[in-house]
């Protein structure tokens, strides 16, 4: 049927009242969220929606650093996916890999669709962290991304 596809839409309904609308419960709506959207990963049709939501749901609960398998099951699934990458590009950088969250956003960018002005931000931002671990050293993967970040923006 279509439970699913109606679980996927309350969750991510659910996600976007509890980013728009910060109240005492939101916690609660974002753990919620989890839980029901963790009941769909294993579901053939919807566990990149699903793994998206568990993942959005972890950024809006903390802002510590995201479980690395919360990120990899999402990566083994999104190919160029935007929204995907978004959220694993917000990830990569909250757990201080830059260079990581900046493949993220290169990767949402060869899907051909026009990047909206925050994600081109957060890779802005990805890449001068990146670009400070790297000393001063001319790193040819970062002049790469740099320049596709260029054609992005």
């Amino acid at each position: 049927g279509d439970a699913p596809q109606l679980q996927i839409e309350a969750v991510e309904l659910m996600l976007d009242r509890a980013a728009c609308v910060p109240s005492a419960q939101t916690a609660e709506d974002y753990a919620r969220a989890e839980k029901m959207a963790s009941g769909l990963l294993q579901h053939p049709a919807f566990a990149m929606a699903a793994a998206r939501c568990v993942l959005q749901a972890r950024l809006g609960q903390s802002s510590g650093t995201i479980d690395p398998d919360v990120c990899n099951r999402l990566e083994a699934l999104a190919g160029n996916d935007v929204r995907s990458r978004w959220l694993l590009a917000q990830a990569a950088l909250r757990n201080g890999s830059p260079r990581e969250a900046c493949g993220h956003c290169e990767a949402a960018a060869r899907s051909g669709v026009r990047l909206d002005q925050a994600m081109v931000q957060l890779w802005d931002q990805a890449s001068r962290k990146w670009s400070a671990t790297l000393h001063g050293q001319k790193d040819a993967a970062w002049l790469v991304n740099k320049q596709s970040l260029r054609s992005a923006g």
